[in-house]
């Protein structure tokens, strides 16, 4: 018909890191968010607390855009706080993750941790 559409997922369950899982899961909305909202906020070409800032904050606001649920907002403040350990601990960045679940308000959430 004409129309080409975007890889939206890119075998994220065989990401080395958290970094990686998102830069290969659900790409089309993964870079909205990137692109109006955290390079609005000064993406990583601020200091490092704002850095740190604007990655979780942009986590919260898709967990918002997932559901108006508390719980959504919570998998999205999650999210942003793993992305932001991984870059915290030494020797962590593209180390191995193996992921787990657990339950937030009845909702099955993914959990990585390092293997």
């Amino acid at each position: 018909m004409g129309f080409k559409l975007m890889k939206n997922f890119d075998r994220p369950y065989f990401s080395k890191s958290v970094a990686e899982f998102w830069k290969r899961w659900h790409i089309s909305l993964s870079s909205w968010f990137r692109d109006y909202l955290y390079i609005s906020l000064g993406g990583s070409r601020v200091s490092r607390p704002r850095w740190y800032f604007n990655l979780f904050f942009t986590f919260l606001i898709s967990g918002l855009w997932h559901g108006a649920n508390w719980t959504y907002v919570v998998w999205g403040g999650l999210n942003g706080l793993y992305l932001i350990m991984e870059t915290l601990l030494p020797g962590q960045r593209g180390a191995s993750f193996r992921a787990g679940f657990w339950t937030v308000g009845g909702c099955r959430c993914r959990r990585f941790a390092p293997a």
